[in-house]
């Protein structure tokens, strides 16, 4: 019997596909490409693309017609979870260069 990693094999797999997806949000990746991309077998990669568009995190790539493409990408919720991390840390580093300064003036406030 194998040891027990700590990884869970779904989580895995979830984050291997968004890692594949990422730079082709205009574009997407067919379901064969995701699955050639990841490794994963594409007997699975229906079952793991509709739970991650049930999860707002992927989308299907429709043609401007409303035709679907079978392709997918990243989702704009996804993306904004993307933004929102970097806009924090943005905020961070500004609070802490002022908090530098402060400490470089010797106030300590």
């Amino acid at each position: 019997m194998a040891k027990p990693t700590g990884k869970s094999p779904s989580a895995a797999r979830t984050a291997r596909i968004l890692k594949a997806l990422s730079g082709r949000t205009n574009t997407g990746m067919s379901a064969g490409e995701i699955a050639d991309a990841t490794h994963i077998p594409k007997t699975r990669m229906s079952e793991l693309l509709d739970a991650l568009i049930e999860e707002n995190l992927v989308i299907e790539v429709f043609t401007p017609d409303g035709e679907s493409t079978q392709r997918y990408a990243h989702s704009t919720a996804l993306l904004q979870m993307a933004y929102d991390c970097m806009k924090e840390d943005a905020l961070i580093r500004q609070r802490l260069e002022h908090k530098q300064k402060l400490l470089m003036k010797g106030t300590g406030k």
